[in-house]
Parts: structure tokens; C-alpha cells; sequence
């Protein structure tokens, strides 16, 4: 499976375990949902560190995060409240941990930074030329409705990422090896005729 789409399927995991375990709702994405440049946003977003670099971002209105944070505390929560930043902040730690766990048995692992999260008006994110993006929105109950994007690119050393640089050493390891052995075998079978 190619990258992108193991990351997709994490991600995609890692959305339905936060929201079904900490806030008893079912997430559907929703891939005719776009989210536009909006007021009143909040954009919470980790860092990923390791053999993939980038970010997981949460987008999500002020409003609509305020009732998430509400449900997920038990009690109600004023939309300019700090506990709003501060819970889709826990939110798209989980999420992103989420992801992280799901991709640790494959050769892509990463580690992920502490959240940053910010409240503004039509904020837009930009990415770079040489960065990979995929975007997943969702839907639950009535009108919970949020999105998160996904920035990512391999970790380059020295020209190769640090995946192939992994498969290179194992490669020359292994290449070397048998080059041993094979050595091994020819000054076994001097000193026998010897």
C-alpha cells in the first residue's frame, strides 16, 4: 500500500477512536465537504518528526469547537473560553498520537511535537513545493462538522529519504556480509588443499 493511503486509513482510524472513546460520536467523512476561508476559526496543529516530516492539523470553527470541548468536560463551555483552545488542542493530540501508533509497525514512523493552536479570521495554511497534503472532513450529529489536513513529506538525507537510506545500509550490510561469508569459504578451502 502506498503511503498517502496508509496515512489516510491512520488518520481515518485515529478519528473514529478519539471521537467514538472521548466523546461518544461517530465521525463520517465527508468528501463533498470543503472548508473555506471562514471567521472566528480555530486551527490546532502537531508537528511530525522522524521518517516523515509535516504536520496533522485540526480545523474547526469557534463555535462548533466550544460544544465539542463542552461535551468532552461534561459541562458547558463558552465559546471564548481558554478551555476551547486548550481541548482542541488535547483533541488533535489524540488524534495525532492515534496516527502515530498506527503507523509505528510500518517503516514510516515519526514523533509527534506538543500542539499549536490559534483563533483567527480567514487564516489559510501554505504548504511548500515538495510537501504532500490530503485533507479529510467530517460530519457528526446535527452540525459537528470540522477538518483536518494532512502535510507531510519523507525525511531527506543527503539527496535520499530516510527510508531509502535505511533499505541502502541494510542492503550494503547484507551485501557485505556475504562477501564475508564468501571470503570465508575460499580461505576454508586454501588451507584444506593446503
Amino acid at each position: 500500500m502506498e503511503l498517502q493511503q496508509q496515512l489516510e486509513d491512520a488518520l481515518k482510524r485515529a478519528v473514529a477512536d478519539t471521537f467514538s472513546v472521548t466523546l461518544s460520536l461517530s465521525p463520517e467523512l465527508n468528501t463533498n465537504m470543503s472548508f473555506s476561508l471562514q471567521e472566528n476559526m480555530i486551527i490546532s496543529s502537531i508537528g511530525l518528526a522522524g521518517a516523515i516530516e509535516g504536520n496533522i492539523s485540526l480545523w474547526i470553527t469557534v463555535d462548533i469547537a466550544a460544544d465539542i470541548v463542552s461535551k468532552m468536560l461534561g459541562i458547558e463551555i463558552e465559546p471564548d473560553s481558554p478551555d476551547v483552545m486548550d481541548g482542541v488542542g488535547e483533541i488533535i493530540n489524540m488524534i495525532a498520537g492515534g496516527v502515530k501508533m498506527k503507523m509505528d509497525s510500518t517503516e514510516y514512523k515519526f514523533d509527534i511535537s506538543i500542539p499549536t493552536t490559534v483563533k483567527g479570521d480567514n487564516i489559510e495554511s501554505v504548504k511548500s513545493d515538495k510537501t504532500l497534503e490530503f485533507t479529510q472532513a467530517y460530519c457528526c450529529e446535527k452540525d459537528i462538522c470540522f477538518q483536518l489536513k494532512f502535510a507531510y513529506r519523507l525525511h531527506q538525507v543527503g539527496g535520499n529519504s530516510t527510508v531509502d537510506a535505511q533499505k541502502e545500509a541494510s542492503v550494503s550490510a547484507f551485501d557485505k556480509l556475504s562477501q564475508l561469508v564468501e571470503q570465508s569459504r575460499k580461505d576454508d578451502n586454501n588451507i584444506n588443499s593446503e
